[in-house]
């Protein structure tokens, strides 16, 4: 499967009820677009809040193509081809013909799960290592940070609603930098990190 990703994040936060997009930024990785913006109810009293709005995702993977299923596809049998950032369930009846279902109708179809750190570099990833000359064991910082889910929304077999707004945040005044991750239904994940002032 080849998968290319794409990356359209807009940093949102609000102030006792106010919407400022002064932080907005943008970062591109790839061909999977995630966007995020405001949410649209409005939030009381004057705590520094942030919340993230999902309101776009799209991938453009292939896998196999569907003229290629049409062609060796035998009668009464189907096939789930994906081209184009689109599933398609591709059938053929017991005449030869075929017949195409488009199975994701919408962009929300394509997520699983999702969720998001609030403040990403409040934790360093370290790893254990031992030193070759004196045997002793050592923690380092890798450079990179642990995403610590903070909160979710995720499909199940039952409920397969998806919340598209995360809950508002506290955060104490100042930059951070949030990571927003997305896992989509064949289980690939994508993160982004946006830097906003609070």
């Amino acid at each position: 499967m080849k998968s290319n990703q794409l990356f359209s994040i807009r940093p949102t936060k609000k102030r006792g009820g106010v919407t400022s997009d002064k932080y907005n930024s943008e970062r591109y990785l790839d061909n999977q677009e995630l966007e995020t913006e405001p949410p649209k109810s409005p939030l009381s009293g004057g705590l520094a809040t942030v919340a993230v709005e999902l309101t776009d995702f799209s991938v453009f993977y292939s896998q196999d193509s569907i003229s290629h299923a049409e062609q060796t596809l035998k009668n009464r049998r189907s096939r789930i081809v994906v081209e184009q950032g689109q599933v398609v369930k591709v059938s053929k009846d017991a005449d030869g013909i075929v017949s195409r279902e488009v199975l994701t109708k919408h962009w929300t179809d394509w997520i699983d799960y999702w969720s998001v750190d609030f403040d990403f570099e409040s934790k360093y990833e370290v790893i254990r290592m031992q030193d070759s000359q004196t045997g002793e064991w050592e923690e380092q910082w890798t450079g990179d940070y642990v995403f610590e889910n903070e909160w979710q929304s995720f499909r199940t077999k039952k409920d397969r609603s998806l919340e598209l707004v995360s809950t508002a945040h506290e955060c104490t005044p100042g930059r951070r930098k949030l990571a927003i991750k997305v896992v989509d239904i064949f289980g690939n994940d994508t993160m982004t990190i946006i830097e906003v002032r609070v």
